[in-house]
């Protein structure tokens, strides 16, 4: 029974809870910097030196010469290919270019991008933002980065490797006048082929003046490029929306770890952050010290915080471990190499950052019912206990199983009469199942192909309750609308709504699970079309569903249904009208 880790870790990257973090390897395929060796002199090449002694007139490079003493190949780092602002290449290939890199951690990347290297510089002649697309003409998987100030692998600045095989990568790249930026296409786990890139430079939106500086109609934080700007980052106590996305302080996901959204005080028997768990019954006090006042030690079962020796207990029905389990020698955030486990357990660290001592094994008979032994320092050898349930009846809290995590937690599924995500609510009492089949009927409704001929949402009485709406995204809508977080779009619809009073909204837009189902959806709210959408979701979680969410005032608003690319096909659209 004995889990593969790097396949578990693999998988947990997707799971709710309980992720493991894997040491990733280095291929250390060398600097780009470092010169080639021409290993002697060539009698070629000493000709046509004398021969341009001879006649001054023939400035000729000898470029047999060069290949023949192994020089610089066009478009690598030594000699990279010119780039230009303004510039639209149609006919690049990476095939028959060297690959001189595969490891772009500086980036925040892996070590598997072992397809050869275009490489272009790219000098802009005064300060701005550019904009970099790149766009494989066939299937393979080619990704984009930028080095600067020189071609030096350790000097990876920007990466775009988010999409699937196929896709268009995206850079938006702050740049300086006479500065150099040289930008790499790179293909994943050996890909090759041609793409086309294009380039645009324009002047840099000023975040905090609100004026549209460049003129795209975005002024401020709804100008994509102040998504990471100071002025546009929530701040999570002061009451106002900062960035924009109609949720504010720790309604915002941007302030899930801000102190302000915590428990700070484990001890003051309050509900500091408002989730309605008190002191050490909230996750946010695992570990503390007010909270390590029971005598279980790493490994054992528990069923709170305040049950081990640490302070800190994986709960079922918080982390998803089946039974509970103590963790010792807790650090949030956290780092192996500076804790010390005692005999008896080993250090691993979980996807929140946070990292502690499990009870040690050395096959899964050492371990609990419900866990495997596992490797989880990558030496080859099973050393931890970690959760690993294979059915419903290994999770008495819970009631379910995620076999494929191995956890006591998962998404809702909206019947069968379990709590799944272990958040109090069941099936259709649960805000994840409120937009579900199963849970409100759908009404098949057209969107319209502009906002002036928008189709009308039937509000429920009072303004308060849950629509749901279905229909078909086709290329003959027409692309109307440029939604503000995704500038490659597809044909749009809208659909409107009017609030007689103030209401909190939650907009949803799911593609469906099968073809033809609209395979990557974005999603605009917006109170004028011609100005600037008041918020945009794009890739928002599962099946590339998009979601909003937020206070609105009363007045007339605009949902517009969009996806990514070309993508066309069904959608449900779900509005849910609360009190604000």
């Amino acid at each position: 029974m004995l889990r593969n880790w790097t396949r578990m870790c693999a998988l947990a990257a997707c799971a709710a809870f309980g992720a493991w973090g894997c040491p990733g390897g280095d291929s250390g395929n060398g600097d780009a910097d470092v010169a080639t060796e021409e290993g002697g002199g060539d009698a070629d090449a000493d000709a046509d030196a004398d021969a341009d002694a001879d006649a001054d007139a023939d400035t000729d490079v000898d470029a047999d010469a060069d290949a023949d003493d192994g020089g610089a190949v066009p478009g690598s780092c030594d000699e990279p290919a010119a780039l230009a602002c303004g510039e639209h290449l149609t006919a690049e290939t990476t095939t028959g270019q060297p690959d001189e890199f595969e490891d772009y951690g500086a980036c925040g990347g892996g070590t598997s991008w072992t397809g050869s290297e275009m490489v272009y510089e790219l000098a802009p002649t005064e300060d701005g933002v550019v904009t970099i697309t790149m766009t494989p003409t066939a299937g393979q998987d080619l990704d984009l980065f930028v080095f600067q100030p020189t071609c030096s692998l350790d000097l990876c600045t920007d990466a775009a490797y988010g999409g699937d095989a196929g896709e268009a990568e995206t850079l938006f790249l702050d740049v300086v006048g006479s500065e150099f930026y040289y930008v790499v296409v790179d293909g994943w786990e050996g890909a090759e082929g041609a793409f086309t890139l294009e380039v645009e430079c324009g002047v840099a939106e000023v975040c905090d003046n609100g004026t549209d500086d460049n003129g795209d109609g975005l002024a401020d934080c709804y100008d994509p490029q102040c998504a990471d700007a100071p002025a546009c980052v929530e701040v999570c106590n002061d009451g106002v929306d900062n960035d924009l996305d109609l949720l504010a302080d720790c309604d915002d996901a941007d302030c899930a770890g801000d102190p302000a959204c915590t428990d700070t005080n484990c001890g003051d028997s309050l509900d500091d952050d408002g989730d309605t768990l008190v002191d050490c019954a909230d996750r946010d006090c695992t570990g503390d010290a007010a909270c390590a006042t029971g005598s279980a030690g790493s490994g054992d079962a528990c069923a709170g915080n305040s049950d081990c020796a640490s302070g800190a207990c994986l709960t079922e029905d918080g982390w998803g471990w089946v039974g509970g389990t103590c963790v010792g020698q807790w650090a949030d955030p956290g780092d192996c190499t500076a804790i010390a486990c005692p005999t008896g357990s080993r250090c691993a660290c979980v996807s929140t950052g946070a990292c502690g001592c499990f009870g040690a094994c050395a096959t899964v008979t050492d371990c609990r019912p419900g866990y495997d032994c596992v490797d989880v320092d990558s030496d080859g050898t099973a050393d931890a206990c970690v959760t690993s349930c294979s059915s419903a009846a290994d999770c008495a809290v819970t009631g379910y199983c995620d076999a494929t995590y191995g956890l006591c937690t998962g998404n809702e599924l909206c019947t069968g009469g379990i709590d799944e995500d272990a958040d109090g609510d069941t099936d259709c009492a649960d805000v994840e199942c409120i937009f579900a089949a199963d849970c409100v009927t759908a009404t098949p409704l057209a969107g319209g192909a502009t906002c002036a001929s928008a189709a009308a949402i039937a509000l429920p009485s009072g303004d308060r309750g849950v629509v749901v709406v279905t229909g078909t995204l086709a290329a003959t809508d027409g692309d109307d609308h440029a939604p503000r977080c995704q500038l490659d779009d597809s044909a749009d619809v809208v659909y409107s709504f009017t609030l007689a009073v103030a209401a909190r909204v939650s907009i949803d837009l799911l593609g469906a699970e099968v073809a033809p189902g609209l395979p990557d959806t974005v999603l605009s709210l917006a109170s004028d079309c011609a100005a600037p959408d008041l918020a945009c979701s794009d890739d928002a979680g599962a099946l590339y569903h998009s979601s909003i969410t937020g206070v609105l005032a009363a007045g007339t608003y605009y949902a517009i249904v969009d996806a990514y690319g070309d993508s066309v096909g069904d959608y449900t659209l779900g509005f849910n009208f609360m009190g604000p």
